[in-house]
């Protein structure tokens, strides 16, 4: 159960259940799947809740700005992209005091389970993709 983070969920989003799902990079929080009750069924919350740190060093200062270029993504960006681009649908949380992201849970659509770990030619089709 992610901790206290949904009351930052929008009105009429009731959860029924939530699976820790992976943890952020260094550990600055963590993905859950979130079950609800009505539509959307299943939603991404990433719950970022980086270190307070009294001498933030390079390293903490780019996985915060990393954070925050992603936040910006999708508020900004996504909706720009062609219709045959999918992207997850960015959903509001009721406060931004953090930097958690509530996004639509592409698994619905695109089923494939992550694998831990890519084979040549895949890393290869997914860099190619990203170039």
């Amino acid at each position: 159960m992610p901790p206290s983070n949904l009351p930052l969920l929008p009105p009429g989003f009731e959860v029924v259940s939530t699976q820790r799902i992976a943890s952020l990079w260094s550990n600055y929080g963590y993905i859950h799947r979130l079950h609800l009750s009505s539509e959307p069924h299943s939603l991404i919350l990433k719950s970022i809740h980086p270190p307070a740190l009294s001498h933030p060093d390079e390293s903490h200062l780019r996985k915060l700005l990393s954070y925050d270029v992603e936040r910006w993504f999708y508020r900004h960006l996504a909706s720009h992209l062609p219709p045959e681009i999918k992207v997850a649908k960015s959903y509001p949380l009721r406060s931004d005091q953090e930097h958690s992201l509530l996004l639509e849970d592409l698994s619905t659509d695109f089923p494939h389970p992550a694998s831990g770990s890519l084979g040549l030619d895949a890393t290869r089709c997914v860099l190619h993709w990203l170039a």
